[in-house]
């Protein structure tokens, strides 16, 4: 499958209270956080803490999303890799553990997918196209699925922020 042109219509995404910046990290922190996924052992990585702070650069990137997007209680990182014909729950329709609340950060590193998001009575869908360097921004709730990363971009490099009620946020 092939990268189509996507644009998503304003409208939608304000009333499923979605957000997009491309572009979002400096190259530096960028590349740092791709190297991190790329050398990581697992394919999924997961950051979670009571105090302190995140391992560098995941330090980096939650500072600049909340000095972007506000004061946000995030005390969860996820670092993943998709890599093309491996499977993934994630390529379902899906909505995010209920222990997540606020919003999450969807940051796409490297590569490039589809996410779709869903009303809550699925009569309302948009498309974004995730390419590298994007963040999407949504309520924890919201139901959404992600392509397989396009064949053309091998890997994907995924990196989620998020609050957990069952952790203490820094």
């Amino acid at each position: 499958m092939k990268p189509r042109s996507i644009v998503p219509d304003p409208g939608i995404l304000r009333l499923l209270g979605v957000e997009i910046r491309h572009n979002f990290f400096p190259e530096r922190l960028l590349n740092q956080l791709t190297e991190r996924i790329l050398t990581q052992t697992h394919r999924k990585e997961k950051f979670g803490f009571t105090h302190g702070k995140f391992p560098s650069p995941i330090d980096q990137a939650a500072e600049l999303i909340t000095a972007t997007f506000g004061p946000e209680r995030l005390n969860v990182a996820i670092l993943k890799r998709y890599v093309v014909g491996e499977p993934s729950e994630a390529f379902k329709a899906h909505r995010d553990p209920e222990e997540f609340n606020g919003r999450l950060f969807f940051c796409s590193l490297s590569g490039q997918a589809l996410l779709k998001v869903f009303s809550p009575d699925m009569k309302i869908t948009t498309e974004v196209l995730c390419t590298p360097n994007t963040v999407v921004v949504a309520p924890a709730n919201i139901l959404h699925r992600i392509s397989e990363p396009y064949k053309d971009e091998g890997t994907r490099c995924f990196l989620f922020f998020g609050h957990s009620d069952l952790l203490k946020s820094f």
